[in-house]
């Protein structure tokens, strides 16, 4: 990846120390978004570096890779338990539908045909 700020480790947590402080300040967790744009690239650059799989890399890259990595997944634990917060019963569905594969109860078309037997034996 070219971007220069991920070829500096202590830039790089400059970038994560400025990205929490700013959270903080606003009283919100810790998001990729904010994570990225401390880092100067988009939310979409961030994932796809976190999600690449680079060949080789220096100690110095792998070093920072793994820092992010680690952002990454601590901002993703963060967010989960924010969801899962008391009173957040939408938070922990949306959880369950994108991380465990729940599902609303989905509905059930059947095809039923009813047929009566012995009608004619009826008494009026």
């Amino acid at each position: 990846m070219s971007i220069p700020i991920i070829h500096s480790y202590k830039r790089v947590q400059e970038a994560i120390n400025e990205a929490e402080t700013i959270a903080s300040e606003k009283g919100v967790p810790l998001t990729v978004e904010r994570l990225a744009a401390s880092l100067g690239m988009s939310r979409e650059e961030f994932v796809g570096y976190i999600h690449s799989q680079p060949s080789v890399l220096s100690q110095s890259e792998l070093r920072i890779r793994r820092l992010l990595c680690d952002q990454y997944n601590r901002i993703g634990a963060a967010l989960a338990e924010e969801l899962m917060k008391s009173g957040s019963h939408t938070g922990a569905v949306l959880l369950g539908k994108n991380n465990f594969g729940y599902t609303d109860k989905a509905d059930v078309k059947a095809d039923l045909s009813i047929a009566f037997t012995g009608e004619s034996e009826l008494s009026e």
